[in-house]
């Protein structure tokens, strides 16, 4: 049987992310554009992630896919090599909206 943490809601997703980065997300959707991922490695392994380079403001795809290509060239640059797929990402969180 799988451990319980890997049935942790949304809500407490939400309210981890809104402690730990000091933020004031409603709604876990908010988090799509890729910029909390990328605070979240940065907050994991300072100084790795670019954060003058992510887009806080992304709404468009194109935007977005930026963000994540960026968190991408960090997994790389940790050797962490399931990032999966960056456009499959950004379009299943865009269709969840």
């Amino acid at each position: 049987m799988m451990d319980s943490v890997y049935f942790v809601g949304s809500n407490q997703i939400l309210t981890w992310m809104n402690n730990r980065l000091h933020l004031n997300l409603s709604r876990i959707e908010e988090a799509d554009s890729g910029a909390v991922q990328c605070q979240i490695m940065d907050m994991t392994f300072p100084g790795v992630v670019p954060m003058h380079k992510v887009n806080f403001d992304a709404k468009s795809e194109y935007d977005m896919i930026h963000n994540y290509k960026i968190l991408q060239d960090v997994f790389n640059k940790l050797k962490i090599d399931e990032s999966g797929e960056l456009v499959t990402i950004t379009k299943d969180l865009q269709e969840d909206v």
